[in-house]
């Protein structure tokens, strides 16, 4: 690899270091970035040896441990990304605006992360119970057109079957 094209290598390395997320991921790149160093090593010049002496103290520097609020935000957000796959896989299904798309999210990321709902199944129920209200034609223009349904058609939709879906009700007997 050219010099230039390994320095750029180099700078793109330390970025990804001092992003990654996991001890392991870290030390992966850790071992690149030295590899990298040693195959610099014959031409290293006094800018690269303050590089590689700039590396080092950033090996020096514990990794920031994730904060279990951001693991269970990222973990929330995973939850419902699989979940809105599958339903936007259900059959017949319309397309969403980005707006009904979140009016989905938001009380499943909440419910997630009050660790009071991490049900797939009933979330994936509860999904389908939605999208058979979003099956039905706009009552306006506000809720969509064709095959597009908006905020509106989802909140048209919750408040059709509030208490039926969970995790946004658990039934009429807790309203």
């Amino acid at each position: 690899m050219p010099y230039e094209d390994s320095i750029q290598h180099l700078l793109v390395l330390f970025l990804e270091y001092k992003l990654a997320r996991s001890p392991r991921e870290r030390s992966r790149l850790e071992a690149e970035i030295l590899q990298l160093f040693d195959t610099l090593g014959a031409s290293l010049t006094p800018q690269m040896l303050s590089v590689r002496g700039e590396f080092e103290r950033m090996r020096a520097v514990p990794d920031r441990p994730d904060s279990n609020e951001r693991q269970l935000r990222r973990a929330a957000t995973r939850f419902y990304k699989d979940r809105l796959s599958r339903f936007q896989s259900i059959p017949d299904i319309p397309d969403l605006s980005w707006g009904a798309k979140e009016l989905l999210r938001i009380p499943i990321i909440e419910a997630f992360e009050s660790a009071e709902f991490h049900n797939a199944a009933a979330t994936d129920q509860s999904l389908r119970i939605v999208a058979e209200s979003l099956r039905e034609e706009p009552h306006s223009q506000s809720e969509g057109h064709g095959s597009l349904r908006t905020s509106i058609a989802v909140i048209r939709a919750y408040a059709r079957n509030f208490c039926n879906i969970p995790p946004f009700c658990s039934g009429r007997n807790h309203e």
